[in-house]
């Protein structure tokens, strides 16, 4: 199995990964979603998974993320997409080639400013969750999609709010030179 370089083991009520998951360093795409995970403690330490490209881990019941989950080398797809996440660590800002990340359906109430460090994001999307505002560093993202539905964003003007992601976007923008003058 130390060669395997796909893996998709979703749908198959799996509360826990087994223990050992990082010695699989050539896998590139990990597949565990709509299981009944967590907690990802058991794909730590992450930096041993050299090869992974795509991590799937939506539908599970994960309430937060290990630190190490910045410490993913390669990833470029990053799905946390229907779990239970309140917060996202910090740390999740050193994913450097991530191009697209998934927070739809969760919980989150804020997002890490250090989210402004993930220079190869592309697409974000965070629809369907309890974010009141949005770290200006967003502006900072080369975005191409960038979802934010269903948030209350109660901290930005309702008629930026109501004219659409771009006009979130050039809003944070805006915030983001005011805060450097």
């Amino acid at each position: 199995l130390t060669g395997l370089r796909t893996l998709n083991i979703s749908t198959n009520n799996i509360v826990n990964l087994p223990i050992g998951f990082t010695r699989l360093d050539l896998l590139r795409d990990l597949d565990a979603s709509y299981n009944d995970l967590v907690s990802l403690q058991n794909l730590c330490p992450m930096s041993e998974m050299r090869a992974l490209q795509v991590l799937n881990v939506a539908g599970n019941g994960l309430q937060s993320l290990p630190p190490d989950i910045g410490q993913l080398p390669v990833i470029e797809k990053l799905y946390l997409n229907e779990n239970a996440l309140r917060h996202l660590p910090p740390e999740i800002g050193n994913l450097s080639s991530v191009i697209e990340l998934n927070l739809d359906e969760n919980q989150l109430v804020a997002l890490p400013h250090e989210i402004g460090k993930m220079s190869t994001l592309e697409v974000l999307n965070f629809n369907q969750n309890q974010l009141a505002d949005l770290p200006n560093e967003i502006y900072l993202l080369p975005l191409k999609m960038f979802g934010i539905d269903d948030n209350p964003l109660d901290a930005i003007p309702p008629n930026v709010v109501e004219g659409g992601s771009q006009e979130v976007f050039d809003h944070l923008g805006m915030r983001l030179r005011e805060s450097q003058v």
